[in-house]
């Protein structure tokens, strides 16, 4: 396509799929009509060029943009602002996504503009057009919740993190990897997936209904709304992360974004903060938990200066509870250890 002469209107435009992401459908519009996501972006502002461009391609799309993106690819518009992340999840950006970066040097497909994806084989063997959905993108989520499988990230033999064709059929069970050609489907190391913890599997299930604004059916949380429920997971799962990133700072390590981190350590350390809280045991086991709890989280606050925590303390007034209370008698303790105060 050539930016100079590119048409007011695209000869082909893919059906969005529902629960797709918007830059994942831009992909594909750009796959049909054989040209790059560069290409077709750059011919889209030589056709329409008081259309604003949009910094993000998944979040807080302009009308005015929309509007002009469905007379250039012929979906109405109403169809295409459903493909924003905000219309799919409520206030999305309170919660932690996965980003991509220009590292890998595919400049064509707009990384830093897009958010990074986990994938689901099972999903991907089985799609009409490989997409990607919006639960791919959230960092807490790691199981397909169609089949129940862990979620795959980035190419297992050349390891880009943008690795699938989009807009292609997979055909006879083979998907290959847009760098490299691998197989995606078919590489051994796809067979020896870490074995999920039901806690862990059931503290995601309890998330995915909270991010829709339901309560979680869990015997420590009893009460507790899916909004709270929700606070909880985000301020916590933020907190690791920058446990995580001071750790390699002190360590002398390169900065590790969220997407190469062991998000399976991270959710299972959130899930014993939630189990140790679970009333549904006797004395001596609930004094263990408490306990453990308490050491817990006193580890995750050493790493904090007061402000911080003090931040994290307001924050936690959005808590359940019980968790609130955990924290509360954890903060007080790791305070007082630290006075006098720096």
């Amino acid at each position: 396509m050539i930016a100079a002469h590119a048409p007011l209107e695209l000869p082909f435009a893919p059906k969005p799929f529902r629960g797709e992401l918007f830059s994942s459908w831009l992909l594909r519009l750009a796959a049909a009509n054989c040209v790059s996501l560069d290409e077709l972006l750059l011919g889209f502002q030589s056709s329409y060029p008081s259309a604003p461009c949009p910094v993000s391609l998944d979040l807080n799309l302009d009308r005015d943009f929309l509007r002009a993106m469905a007379r250039f690819s012929r979906v109405p518009m109403i169809t295409l602002s459903r493909l924003s992340l905000e219309n799919q999840v409520p206030d999305p950006e309170s919660t932690l996504l996965l980003w991509l970066t220009n590292n890998s040097g595919h400049f064509s497909r707009q990384l830093s503009r897009r958010l990074a994806y986990a994938f689901c084989l099972s999903c991907i063997a089985q799609q009409n057009s490989i997409h990607v959905r919006w639960e791919w993108t959230v960092a807490c989520l790691l199981h397909c919740s169609v089949h129940k499988d862990p979620l795959c990230i980035g190419c297992p033999s050349c390891g880009d993190l943008d690795p699938l064709r989009f807009g292609i059929v997979p055909v006879a069970g083979h998907v290959s990897c847009q760098s490299c050609d691998a197989d995606l489907l078919g590489h051994p190391d796809r067979s020896a997936h870490r074995p999920s913890s039901p806690r862990v599997i059931a503290i995601e299930k309890a998330y995915r209904l909270a991010l829709r604004g339901i309560a979680p059916d869990l015997a420590p949380l009893d009460g507790a709304s899916g909004a709270q429920f929700r606070h909880f997971v985000d301020d916590t799962l933020r907190l690791l992360v920058d446990h995580q990133e001071s750790q390699w700072s002190t360590r002398g390590g390169n900065h590790q974004p969220i997407l190469l981190s062991s998000r399976h350590e991270m959710i299972g350390t959130i899930s014993q903060l939630i189990m140790n809280a679970c009333p549904d045991c006797d004395m001596y086991e609930r004094q263990a938990r408490y306990r453990k709890s308490l050491k817990l989280w006193s580890s995750l606050l050493a790493h904090l200066n007061l402000d911080s925590r003090r931040c994290l303390a307001s924050a936690s007034r959005a808590w359940p509870s019980v968790l609130q209370r955990r924290f509360a008698t954890a903060f007080g303790k790791t305070t007082r250890r630290s006075w006098p105060y720096p």
